[in-house]
This record gives structure tokens, C-alpha cells and sequence, in this order.
């Protein structure tokens, strides 16, 4: 036993001796560990050691999963109903269809765009650029890592190409008038310089068009370029490329299908595959919704909103768009409208508060003139609907209201005999919101003694139908106005005639000259000054009558996540940031919870 106590003493004092030397015992040491701890102290440490290893097991597994979180990821596909069908997937030719301009916006990109999210143009292929004092020279220095879907590099000569073609009147652009006298320079490969012929406020929106390939386009004749298979089949450099698209029998082109750009120069789209496919009018869109043809509609009426509120498969949004519903008056088809003091009364006859709740559901604001909110001018104040001035102004015109039958006729007989009814046609789209607006007009309208019919016009056709030739007495629509929200297009008097957008044939030397200067003037007070001389002179002449401002109803498929939607100038626009959206997920581990 004194043998044994004495190894024991002498192990101890090994240990002890080695700590006075060491901060941390030794590996050696822990060996001797066991040899100093009785039976019930070596099972206590096993227990302790199993529990502290299955602590810090489960601790690295909390860790673990709450440090583990889902990423967008690729993968995909993605079907949208459109009406109409495509013709032009060029950025040169495409403003004139919705369905263009939203392929367009997807298989090409310009030198700015407009952000959804922000509210604000930003830059895209321009890196940065810089404007004279006197606001009349534009220099875009362009990013460099840009490339068309051939692979091949985007260069100033496509800018130059580009809005070259535009100003040629050959291509028959509809953007044509907005680039006339317009000089442009191309330094080297990647410096773009516009000069201006004065200055013009709205310019840098102007940039947000699509830039062509030069090298598959400078061997098409300008004359013929409409007839060329790169308008369906196109070689863009936006984040989906073209596919493949089908027709039917008859040659109707049914669907189109777009594959995410892999080599895009901005953030790489996530989704695989988009499909979109055609419709005739919104009713068959609506049916290919409900049976699930599609996923998601570009456009829904409010009716259709309201009626869809309740399916979990798709997303209403609702972002602000600078558009106007307006009664346009065609004096030169409709001879009566020469009369002011009908217009006038017609305008009255209006409660524009009550179509906001009975056709847009309160999704609208009521209008009382040419001036959205945001532009530097005032707004109109919206007028009062007044049945009794409205009834004074008709009486002060040649339609006089018969006793008998109560419908307005001129005081003398047409050459048959018959009295010559005062009878108005309201043209209008066949969407649902147009459709329900316009009966609501004509139900105003009929109470004075006039003679009111709808014609409605497939969307798909309404500007071939109508709009092209002026072939209209009342023409019910919506109109756009760009991010600097300016007047010009719509009543500038060298805008009467097609592609131009006058649509009431306007004509007004002083309006001409108060939007002239508020395009040219950088003197903020000038701007508001000529806007509201303008303004003044519109309300005035009674060319129109402004109902409301709706908001853009879109619905996408509810299993699309990053879509963001807060402020768009034209319904193309929703897909600007469309590298963001995203179907599929991956789980992945992050220290930080950025």
C-alpha cells in the first residue's frame, strides 16, 4: 500500500508541478487525468462531457438553421394574355401597339429607363452624362460590357444608327416628330453627343428607347424595314432574347416565347421562360385567365379587379400612371362642335366624382383639365355637373328642343323633310372601363335632347380604325403623357395629323406658343407661367372635356415574388426591373442576416 501511495504522490506532484508551468495542462497530462478521479467522479465527467457535446451539437444546429434562409433563384416560366398581337418587335416602330412596346421593352434596352420602384429615370446602358449650360448639348458616355444576343458588343454606331432611323421619315416612326433636328455625334465606341436646336426639357426621357443592332440593320432599306422577319424575330440586347413564336392556320401569330439572356450586362434575369399569348379583346383574355390558359393578364378593367379580388392565383397592382381620360370633340367630322356653347354644355352635363365611383371603383381622380398633379402649373379645379347651364347653353345654339318629342333639331328641315336630329357617336375602345364610361356619358347626354350612340372598336384595331384617319365625332380614350408629363404631343397644332397626337385637331397659335417655351424655357417661373397660360387657354376654347386619371390595374401570377410596382409612365414599363422578379428559391447560409 506504501508502494502504491507513494506512484500516487509522485503523479500528483508531476501534475502539480507541471501547472505552476503551464496556463492549460498538457496532453499528457489530460491522460493522467482518469488516474486521480475516483469511480463516481469519472462517471459524473463522462456525464458532463456527453452533455456538453450535445449541447454544443444542438447549439451548432440552432446556428445552423437560423443562419440558413431563402434566395431567389433561376429557373421558371412564366404565361401573360395580352390583346392584340405582335407586329413590330422594334423599338423604332413598336410605341404604336401595346403589345409591341411590352416585347420591345423585354428584348431591348435604350441608354435610360425608367424605374418602377424609384419613380425616377435612371441610367442603363449610359454610364453617365453630361448637359451644356445652355441646355442644348446632351454628352452619353455608355457602358462598355453591353452585348447584343449575337454576342457582339453595344457601340455609339447603334446609338447613331438608332435614332437615325427614327428621323428618317422612310421607317415611318412613330417617334419620328419628337427627333427631328435633333444632330447626334459619335466621338469613339462608347461617347454619344446630341445637339439640340434649343432647349428642350423633356429630352433625356426620350432616352429610354430601344437601341437596334446596326449590324443587322444598315442592309434592310428604310422603305422596307416593316417587312422585315427581325421584327418578329428580333437580335436585342435586353434580358430575354427571342425563342420561337407559333401561328395558327390562318397565319395569327398565338403565342411568343422569350429565354432569360445569360449574359445580360445588369443583374441577370432569374426567370427561365416567358410565354405570352394573344388575344382578340379583353373578354377572351379574361375566359384564358379563368381556365388557365394563362398565368397573368397585362391589363384589367376595375370590373375585372373587383371580380378578381378573391382568386389567390394572381397579384392586383396598382401603380400611378400619368394617363387622362378624355372626351375628345372632332369639329371637322361633326360640324355642331363648331358651336362652343355645345361643348360647353356637354362638358356640364358631367359628373366626373360619380364615374370615379360607379366605372372606377374610387381607383381614379376626377379631372378638370389638360394638367396632371405633379406638373408645375396648378391643376384645373374640377367642375360641378350643372343640368340647368348646361340646358341655358343648348337653348343659346340652332338645336332647339322639340315640345313633342323632346329630342334637339335644327329650326329648319333637311332636304327630305325630316328635321335634322342633333345625334352624336361616341367612339371608344372595347375594354370594359371605356365601355362602361362611355354608357355613362351617354346617359347624361341623352336627358339634354341629343341623340347618342357607342360605337365600340377592337383595341387591337382602334388605332387603324379610328384614331389614324380622325374618323370619329367624340372620341372617349385614354392618353399618356411622358415622365415630364408635358402637354405638347396632345394639342401642339403640328400634331393634328397622324402619327401625331392631337386628337381634337386643336389648333391655337398662342397655346402653340406657351408649350413651346415651356419645353425650351429652364427658368422654372416661365415654365409654370406658360403651362398656365396654356391650361387657360384650353378651358377656354372647350376642346375637350377631361374626365379622371385612372390608375393602371395590372395582374401577374400570385407565384411571381420581387415584383415592384410603384410608378410607371407607360404600361411597358412594369417590366424595367424585371431581372428582380423570381419564381424559384434556394436555401442558402449567411453568418449575417444581410
Amino acid at each position: 500500500m506504501s508502494g502504491q501511495k507513494s506512484r500516487e504522490d509522485l503523479t500528483a506532484k508531476h501534475v502539480y508541478q507541471a501547472a505552476r508551468k503551464h496556463r492549460f495542462p498538457t496532453a499528457h497530462q489530460w491522460r493522467q487525468l482518469p488516474s486521480l478521479l475516483s469511480a463516481f467522479e469519472a462517471r459524473l465527467g463522462k456525464i458532463a462531457l456527453a452533455l456538453a457535446c450535445l449541447a454544443l451539437a444542438s447549439g451548432a444546429v440552432t446556428f445552423y438553421l437560423g443562419h440558413r434562409t431563402l434566395v431567389p433563384s433561376t429557373g421558371g416560366e412564366y404565361t401573360e394574355g395580352l390583346v392584340g398581337e405582335p407586329q413590330f418587335l422594334n423599338p423604332v416602330l413598336s410605341p404604336g401597339s401595346t403589345v409591341d412596346a411590352d416585347l420591345t421593352r423585354l428584348v431591348f434596352r435604350g441608354l435610360f429607363f425608367f424605374d418602377p420602384t424609384l419613380g425616377v429615370l435612371s441610367p442603363d446602358i449610359a454610364r453617365s452624362f453630361e448637359v451644356s449650360e445652355d441646355g442644348t448639348i446632351y454628352t452619353i458616355r455608355m457602358r462598355e460590357d453591353a452585348t447584343w444576343h449575337d454576342g457582339k458588343p453595344v457601340t455609339s454606331r447603334d446609338v447613331a444608327f438608332t435614332f437615325a432611323a427614327i428621323a428618317n421619315p422612310e421607317y415611318k416612326s412613330p417617334l419620328f416628330s419628337s427627333w427631328r433636328g435633333i444632330a447626334l455625334e459619335t466621338p469613339d465606341d462608347w461617347t454619344v453627343v446630341f445637339t439640340l436646336t434649343e432647349p428642350f426639357n423633356g429630352f433625356l426621357p426620350l432616352l429610354d428607347t430601344g437601341i437596334l443592332p446596326a449590324h443587322v440593320w444598315e442592309e434592310i432599306l428604310p422603305k422596307r424595314a416593316n417587312l422585315a422577319n427581325l421584327n418578329l424575330q428580333p437580335i436585342g440586347n435586353g434580358p430575354y432574347r427571342f425563342d420561337k413564336f407559333s401561328k395558327d392556320q390562318n397565319g395569327v401569330i398565338r403565342s411568343y416565347t422569350l429565354k432569360r439572356y445569360r449574359t445580360f450586362y445588369g443583374n441577370r434575369p432569374l426567370i427561365d421562360t416567358l410565354t405570352f399569348k394573344f388575344y382578340p379583346d379583353a373578354a377572351s383574355a379574361r375566359d384564358a385567365l379563368n381556365n388557365r390558359n394563362v398565368e397573368g393578364l397585362a391589363f384589367i378593367s376595375q370590373d375585372e379587379a373587383r371580380e378578381l379580388s378573391d382568386n389567390r392565383s394572381i397579384r392586383i397592382l396598382r401603380p400611378s400612371l400619368p394617363q387622362e381620360t378624355v372626351l375628345f370633340f372632332n369639329e371637322t367630322r361633326q360640324s355642331a362642335f363648331k358651336d362652343k356653347n355645345l361643348r360647353e354644355a356637354l362638358g356640364l352635363a358631367i359628373n366626373r366624382q360619380a364615374l370615379v365611383e360607379k366605372v372606377f371603383g374610387g381607383n381614379a381622380s376626377a379631372l378638370g383639365g389638360p394638367l396632371l398633379p405633379g406638373v408645375l402649373a396648378v391643376p384645373a379645379p374640377v367642375p360641378e355637373e350643372d343640368i340647368a347651364r348646361a340646358v341655358e347653353l343648348l337653348d343659346q345654339t340652332d338645336w332647339k328642343r322639340d315640345p313633342l318629342t323632346g329630342m334637339r333639331q335644327k329650326a329648319f328641315v333637311s332636304e327630305d323633310g325630316e328635321p335634322e336630329i342633333l345625334r352624336l357617336e361616341i367612339t371608344t375602345t372595347d375594354t370594359m372601363d371605356m365601355l362602361s364610361l362611355a354608357e355613362e356619358v351617354k346617359a347624361a347626354w341623352e336627358p339634354l335632347g341629343i341623340e347618342v350612340a357607342v360605337k365600340s372598336v377592337p383595341q387591337s384595331r382602334f388605332h387603324t380604325d379610328a384614331v389614324k384617319d380622325r374618323a370619329y365625332d367624340v372620341l372617349l380614350t385614354g392618353i399618356l403623357f411622358g415622365a415630364d408629363h408635358d402637354p405638347f404631343p396632345f394639342w401642339h397644332s403640328s400634331q393634328v395629323n397622324d402619327p401625331g397626337v392631337n386628337l381634337a385637331l386643336y389648333s391655337n397659335r398662342k397655346a402653340d406658343e406657351a408649350l413651346e417655351s415651356a419645353r425650351a424655357s429652364a427658368d422654372e417661373e416661365k415654365r409654370v407661367a406658360a403651362y398656365q397660360t396654356f391650361q387657360d387657354l384650353i378651358l377656354e376654347d372647350v376642346p375637350a372635356v377631361f374626365l379622371v386619371q385612372p390608375t393602371y390595374a395590372y395582374a401577374p401570377s400570385a407565384k411571381i415574388e420581387g415584383v415592384e410596382l410603384n410608378r410607371i409612365i407607360d404600361p411597358s414599363d412594369r417590366f424595367n426591373r424585371i431581372e428582380y422578379w423570381f419564381i424559384k428559391t434556394k436555401k442558402v447560409f449567411r453568418i449575417s442576416g444581410d
